[in-house]
């Protein structure tokens, strides 16, 4: 596992890999440790670790700032790391051995920095490819389970969460 700290919520930038670099379990950019963090949870993750970012992570950390949020996790339905989302569909385990386990994790850290009373912002924006295996509904249930309401940033034509990536910094976000 490579990692910049022991501890999700000790470090200003990270990520925890599989020991062969092939899934990426969560990803983390802190700028301000005073306010709650917020949670995107894509399909995949690309090439983006403790040190390189992607353009989604550097988009949605702007979007998060302009939000007030103090921090970026990112989450995935699968953690097998490629460019090409298409790979969820060819590889024999694209979810990988610990993602949900590090989904509830993460999440359940992340609820424990919350203020009483709240739970954490979690944007959702997966795309179809998240219906495959009926991984959306797995983890929109560990969501629901917790009281987290997920949000997106609009809904494609089959009803799915659309990718940050794709969308305007003025585009707000709606429960989803």
């Amino acid at each position: 596992m490579v990692t910049e700290s022991s501890s999700l919520f000790d470090a200003l930038s990270g990520a925890e890999l599989s020991e062969d670099d092939i899934y990426r379990w969560t990803l983390w950019r802190r700028w301000d440790l005073s306010k709650p963090d917020g949670i995107l949870i894509g399909v995949n993750p690309s090439t983006a670790d403790q040190i390189v970012p992607d353009p989604t992570v550097t988009r949605t950390c702007v979007r998060f700032q302009r939000l007030g949020l103090g921090g970026l996790i990112v989450l995935n339905l699968f953690a097998i790391r490629s460019p090409d989302r298409t790979i969820i569909y060819r590889h024999p385990d694209p979810v990988g051995s610990e993602n949900d386990r590090k989904i509830c994790d993460t999440l359940g850290a992340a609820m424990a920095k919350c203020a009483p009373g709240t739970k954490p912002f979690v944007l959702c924006g997966w795309g179809v490819e998240g219906r495959h295996r009926g991984r959306d509904e797995v983890v929109l249930g560990v969501l629901r389970s917790r009281g987290i309401v997920p949000h997106c940033l609009g809904l494609n034509k089959d009803g799915t969460p659309t990718h940050p990536l794709y969308k305007g910094y003025g585009v707000s976000p709606i429960q989803f």
